[in-house]
């Protein structure tokens, strides 16, 4: 089922929340604030994160995802693929993170692997 629309505050009713999977592959691509809600409400530093089918083909704004982000601590990501454009945007979402746990199982980098990277301390 795809959805298209996503009310804030829908998981508030579920708490706590141990552990999320979410397979966000169209809504990360083609509707990034219903996947920033998403996050939003889900995203806390006791819930271990899940995200499978994450894949960025081209450099994506990350602004929207940058607040829930700072919050994860335990992060699992499935089946990752990123070019070389998405790779910097993906870095910059730990810019400042404080994880305690990273794992990728699945990881496919796309492109010639020239990554401009500027992450400010």
């Amino acid at each position: 089922m795809s959805r298209r629309r996503y009310d804030s505050g829908t998981f508030g009713d579920i708490w706590p929340l141990g552990h999320v999977s979410l397979s966000l592959y169209g809504p990360f691509l083609t509707n990034t604030e219903m996947a920033a809600v998403l996050l939003e409400d889900v995203c806390y530093p006791e819930t271990q994160i899940t995200l499978a089918d994450f894949h960025w083909t081209h450099y994506v704004s990350v602004q929207p995802f940058k607040e829930s982000f700072r919050r994860i601590r335990h992060l699992s990501i499935r089946n990752l693929s990123l070019s070389d454009d998405a790779t910097v945007s993906f870095l910059e979402l730990f810019n400042g993170n404080p994880l305690r746990s990273l794992s990728i199982v699945g990881l496919t980098l796309t492109g010639e692997g020239r990554w401009e990277i500027n992450l400010s301390v």
